[in-house]
């Protein structure tokens, strides 16, 4: 393994913590903060929407990753190399390829199963799981291809 790709290899995982363990754990800290005094059936349908907003409407990979973006990366597609962004290029498959790759963070019954099977296959491959599916691939900035 060369300097190069174990140096990706860490920032991909660095990023990973960021986005799947640090953002997460804070914004749901600050929601109990927050929702504290509110009675138990009000609170969980905040919690909800507030998942709902962070995993769909905000979702990392469409719009922003502060994690890739604090570690010099960029996700693009697989095959062609252009940014998966909701600014560039076909919008529609862009917002395909960031669902499917995110697919395992939304069914509540697997989150936790796929946020630890996201962080295990970043640290063991330097890729997760499905960015294969998905067919896009997370590179540095000064690396990503046409288009930008």
């Amino acid at each position: 393994m060369t300097e190069s790709t174990t140096n990706l290899k860490l920032r991909r995982l660095g990023s990973a913590i960021i986005d799947l363990l640090l953002i997460p754990a804070f914004v749901g800290v600050l929601m109990g903060l927050l929702l504290r005094n509110f009675p138990t059936a009000d609170s969980d349908k905040y919690l909800r929407a507030v998942s709902l907003a962070f995993l769909v409407l905000l979702q990392r990979d469409f719009i922003y990753s502060p994690g890739r973006h604090l570690l010099g990366l960029c996700l693009v597609d697989a095959k062609r190399g252009n940014l998966i962004c909701f600014y560039q290029g076909n919008i529609l498959l862009n917002l395909i390829k960031s669902a499917v790759r995110n697919s395992l963070l939304f069914i509540p019954f697997v989150l936790v199963v796929g946020y630890v099977a996201e962080t295990i296959t970043v640290i063991w491959k330097g890729y997760r799981l499905m960015d294969l599916v998905a067919g896009v691939k997370v590179v540095e900035k000064t690396k990503r291809a046409r288009g930008t």
